[in-house]
């Protein structure tokens, strides 16, 4: 499998790309960017050859599949673009911004019939498909309340990178970054909420104080949706918590 890198812009492209690398059965071939200089750099460390040229990669027969790192902002367009261009596509989350961005972009997907994968990690933790099992089996009985907690560091220690601070790009902070894993993980564990999510936001001192970081993002928030099967649910993600915490 030849493997193409689009876009640079998120914080694990590193670690897909040296998974790809250290996979015997996939090949990285080239890397994108839509900021050349960002992309080279990346490239030279990764030893890879860089190109400006998207329309070069999607034309390239010999390259099946791609890993979509852009800004979230970009998604709607590349996921077309790869989509029409008959690519595997394995992405970063979340999807898109927008949900009718969302909807071309499933569609596109599923016209293509090649295969498509969202970075949705959490589903693959053993602790967490255990409790998949355990709640599928019935061994609980009715499940009436769930939380999900997942937090970093990230702001506080401040090593996410400045432009997971523009909302232009992300379409939000804390809730549409970390906050995508524990909705998945709701959902996925309890079913669909039946109403929208009430939100509980707050700011840290950190992201008061810290420059590089939009006033505009919050950086902890807490969700409270009621999934299809009636339990009442909590999501809380935060970029300011001590990273050991789940």
């Amino acid at each position: 499998m030849k493997v193409a890198i689009i876009g640079t812009w998120h914080v694990h492209t590193e670690e897909y790309t040296r998974a790809i690398l250290e996979n015997p059965k996939a090949e990285a071939v080239a890397v994108w960017d839509s900021d050349a200089a960002r992309g080279k750099a990346f490239a030279d460390k990764m030893g890879l050859p860089f190109t400006a040229d998207l329309d070069s990669i999607l034309n390239d027969a010999d390259i099946d599949s791609i890993v979509l790192c852009s800004a979230t902002c970009d998604h709607p367009a590349l996921l077309q673009k790869a989509a029409a261009a008959k690519k595997n596509i394995f992405t970063e989350k979340v999807f898109t911004i927008g949900v009718e961005d969302a909807e071309k972009a499933a569609e596109a997907v599923r016209a293509s019939g090649k295969v498509f994968t969202i970075s949705y990690p959490h589903r693959t933790f053993p602790t967490l498909r255990a409790a998949k099992a355990m709640l599928d089996s019935g061994k609980l009985g009715r499940v009436t309340y769930a939380r999900v907690r997942n937090v970093h560091n990230g702001s506080s220690a401040d090593w996410l990178p400045p432009h997971f601070y523009d909302k232009a790009q992300c379409g939000g902070g804390a809730m549409i970054d970390l906050g995508a894993h524990p909705m998945y993980t709701l959902y996925w564990l309890l079913g669909a909420p039946k109403t929208p999510p009430r939100l509980r936001r707050s700011r840290t001192a950190a992201s008061r104080t810290t420059p590089s970081r939009s006033s505009s993002l919050k950086t902890a928030r807490s969700a409270f949706p009621k999934p299809a099967s009636s339990p009442s649910a909590t999501r809380t993600r935060s970029k300011s918590a001590a990273r050991t915490a789940r």
